[in-house]
């Protein structure tokens, strides 16, 4: 409290924070991550620790791709056929 105190009396305001995105949004996003790395590497045999920059922003593009193929029976069929097209293994 005391802090905000003295960045008002600085005129200093804090940023906006960022806009939470929806699962569907952030599905999406990491998905253009993946066509991203598919385009340029030509698979999507990702390491785990492997981001990708998309859009200006790090994807952890790798503990996705990975939660992914674990989660993969569980997952909605459009998903499974999205990550397919762009020739996923899932094991």
């Amino acid at each position: 409290m005391e802090q905000q105190k003295l960045r008002a009396a600085l005129g200093v305001t804090p940023a906006p924070a960022p806009a939470k995105r929806t699962r569907e949004e952030l599905r999406a996003h990491n998905l253009r991550a993946a066509a991203q790395y598919r385009a340029r590497v030509g698979n999507l045999d990702v390491p785990r620790s492997h981001t990708e920059e998309v859009d200006g922003e790090v994807v952890r593009l790798g503990a996705w791709i990975s939660q992914q193929r674990v989660k993969a029976g569980k997952l909605e069929v459009q998903r499974v056929e999205e990550l397919s097209a762009l020739d996923m293994h899932w094991s």
